[in-house]
């Protein structure tokens, strides 16, 4: 038996992982009807994993940020006690932070919005709502679990370059694990 140590497991880049590996999944399933129950289940994991990656990426980078600053912005205290949505992170929680706002001008703004959309359909589905229709903005296909991919690379590294940082390299590369 081979013994690796301690491993330690970078959460946001797994889920970003997952998200990635579902949406490869459904990538390679045939067209045929029969395979669109379990398209719809992989492309369902795909954008919600992008959503949580998202999240938790943001949760440790303005934690991380904090941590490392000489002077605390006041509001920075009452961070981890906030519950906020993942936009009023961004829209308000960013700024008071490090002083400087997110790109809404961006591609991966409206994708977040789009992908946030998807999201809420899901977990607040209403009887009688189609979601898995191809041609709907809001549906749950490949083009918008592409847009999930997509977008969270574009907001992560959009985040570190507001603080002059170089965007983490698990962006590019799977390895969301470390042995010490």
């Amino acid at each position: 038996m081979v013994s690796f140590g301690a491993r330690f497991v970078n959460l946001p880049c797994e889920m970003f992982n997952d998200a990635k590996y579902f949406l490869e999944q459904a990538k390679n399933l045939g067209k045929e009807p029969e395979n669109d129950w379990l398209r719809w289940r992989y492309l369902r994991a795909s954008i919600i994993f992008s959503l949580i990656s998202l999240e938790a990426y943001t949760n440790t980078f303005i934690s991380d940020y904090l941590r490392n600053v000489e002077k605390r912005p006041k509001e920075a205290d009452a961070f981890d006690r906030k519950k906020l949505f993942l936009t009023q992170k961004f829209e308000q929680t960013v700024p008071q932070v490090i002083g400087a706002h997110i790109d809404k001008t961006k591609s991966e703004w409206s994708d977040l919005e789009t992908v946030k959309e998807i999201r809420n359909r899901l977990v607040h589905y209403k009887r009688g709502k189609e979601v898995y229709k191809d041609s709907d903005f809001y549906g749950v296909n490949i083009i918008n679990a592409e847009k999930g991919i997509s977008m969270v690379r574009g907001m992560i590294k959009q985040l570190n370059t507001l603080i002059g940082q170089q965007y983490p390299p698990w962006l590019d590369r799977p390895q969301s694990w470390t042995i010490r």
